[in-house]
């Protein structure tokens, strides 16, 4: 088994999410997807891990305006919070994460193995 992914983590797990993310028709749906699989299969802790987190980082980086509101949209219709105020909260939210994240960068060693 590959350094920094969990004893528990199968090659079923794997086909499984590679399959759904696969049908995944928005960034929303692929990112939402993508962090719980690296959630599930990473030790965090482990360099690995730490690669996964940054592209994830990557990934909201280069998203735009109506990729965030999407996500917002997608967090709110899992968890039945439909109120604007909130909603509006949270896209501005990822948007000052978004823009921490662009304003600090990635640097490259941190995407390597």
């Amino acid at each position: 088994m590959e350094k920094g992914i969990r004893k528990d983590w199968t090659p079923a797990h794997e086909e499984k999410f590679n399959n759904i993310i696969g049908t995944c028709k928005t960034f929303a749906e692929r990112q939402l997807i993508m962090s719980i699989r690296d959630t599930l299969k990473y030790d965090h802790r482990t360099k690995a891990g730490k690669i996964v987190t940054t592209k994830a980082k990557l990934r909201l980086a280069t998203s735009t305006d109506d990729e965030l509101a999407d996500m917002v949209s997608l967090e709110a219709a899992l968890t039945d919070k439909t109120d604007m105020s909130d909603m509006m909260d949270r896209l501005e939210g990822l948007k000052k994460i978004r823009a921490e994240i662009r304003q600090n960068g990635i640097k490259k060693n941190e995407l390597e193995r």
